[in-house]
């Protein structure tokens, strides 16, 4: 049975970005607005200094190594409370995917506490030494940062909210996904889904499209996938074996549909990762 972070790194896990702009600044007495709804996702460490941030409705006053995520379309205001002003590490970006849903359905925190061992701080220094350089890899290297400082963000976020409850929303997405992978050999119907979930049909599509951004169907040829990798790299199961406790019909249409998902066959995948 999945967790929610694993069920939250399934839900981006096609995530691509575009940053922005981002670096280490220290907040002029100015620095404030109301009532902002950006398009984009806000990051911000904070090194010291105090501040507030309001955030829809919830108030907050992040101090030194607190981190802060702010989705695109959420709409939050900010100022300073004093000349102490904040000095923090900061990069706005954009995705493919909506972050919103991962706040308002799995109940991440807005802020979050973070330690030396959680990396956030060093990605946030290394994205911002690499903006200043001028190296063809710059744009993968920065990418790299951010996707780090995301990653730091979720593994924290969630480990805070171990003692919680998790939303019923997400006990019902865990049911969904654990009937999935006890049945991927199967053929597995949407209706099957629904039923077991005492849903229509329609109602389950649009939960699991908001909860995992993807379709059921497109969630199942995933796991589908997932574990084809698995027991490609962890066992000496023939290709044929794999297809069928895949659900694939043959080998012909796991090879088909592997080679078409990662770019190679599963025996050249086999190949090389025991290599």
């Amino acid at each position: 049975m999945e967790n929610r972070k694993d069920l939250i790194y399934h839900y981006i896990s096609d995530l691509q970005i575009h940053l922005l702009n981002g670096g280490f600044t220290h907040c002029k007495p100015s620095w404030g607005y109301e009532n902002l709804k950006p398009e984009y996702n806000k990051m911000y460490y904070i090194c010291d200094g105090e501040g507030w941030i309001r955030i829809q409705d919830q108030d907050v006053f992040p101090v030194p190594g607190q981190f802060v995520f702010i989705p695109a379309g959420i709409q939050h205001s900010f100022s300073t409370v004093s000349s102490n002003t904040y000095t923090k590490y900061w990069c706005h970006f954009t995705s493919n995917v909506m972050f919103s849903p991962l706040f308002h359905y799995y109940g991440l925190p807005y802020v979050v506490d973070t330690s030396e061992s959680d990396g956030i701080v060093q990605a946030f220094q290394r994205m911002d030494q690499t903006l200043h350089w001028t190296a063809p890899a710059l744009s993968l290297r920065v990418k790299s940062a951010i996707y780090e400082i995301i990653s730091c963000f979720i593994d924290r976020s969630v480990r805070n909210e171990m003692e919680t409850v998790a939303p019923a929303s997400v006990l019902k997405l865990q049911r969904v996904t654990e009937y999935i992978d006890l049945h991927l050999d199967k053929d597995i119907k949407i209706e099957q889904l629904a039923e077991i979930m005492h849903f229509n049909t329609n109602y389950l599509y649009h939960f699991i499209k908001t909860h995992l951004g993807i379709t059921p169907m497109q969630y199942i040829y995933k796991r589908r996938l997932d574990k084809a990798k698995d027991l490609l790299t962890s066992t000496d199961d023939t290709l044929a074996d794999i297809a069928a406790m895949t659900g694939f019909s043959d080998v012909y249409h796991f090879s088909k549909s592997f080679k078409k998902n990662m770019g190679i066959s599963p025996r050249a995948y086999r190949n090389a990762r025991w290599n």
